[in-house]
């Protein structure tokens, strides 16, 4: 399943959809490549390149989720809430916006509304209340 808040976060998981396609074309033209020399290939060749293609999505997906929640937060925060910041501070604050089992996330679109000044001391405040149980009435 695709779970994402945003459109940041549906196009990291359709980046990664698109990777594993990729893959499993360079995995296709190896298994061809090779198939004169293996015997098992010339039968199976697509379907052990769509299966690898799957494991290796899988194993990215679980390795690097982390990586991708902070990479949609960061465009997130840069493009919709106009606050720069860098990608360090953007994994910092990634949870805000990735979403927990419930569905749960914070748009936060008032940052966008305040002065240049202040947005990033609210994001960083906001998600230390998050961090801490006190969730904002709202």
């Amino acid at each position: 399943m695709i779970r994402f808040t945003t459109l940041f976060h549906l196009g990291a998981r359709v980046l990664l959809i698109v990777c594993a396609f990729v893959v499993w074309g360079l995995l296709n033209y190896l298994a061809d490549a090779l198939a004169p020399f293996v015997g098992i290939l010339q039968e199976y060749g697509t379907i052990a390149s769509g299966i690898s293609a799957i494991i290796i999505m899988v194993i990215v997906a679980g390795r690097y989720e982390a990586t991708l929640d902070a990479l949609a937060a960061y465009f997130y925060v840069r493009e919709d809430l106009k606050t720069p910041i860098s990608f360090v501070e953007a994994k910092k604050l990634s949870f805000l916006f990735a979403g927990d089992s419930k569905g749960k996330w914070y748009p936060l679109e008032e940052v966008a509304k305040m002065p240049n000044e202040q947005r990033k001391p609210y994001l960083f405040r906001f998600a230390d209340r998050v961090a801490r149980g006190e969730l904002p009435k709202g």
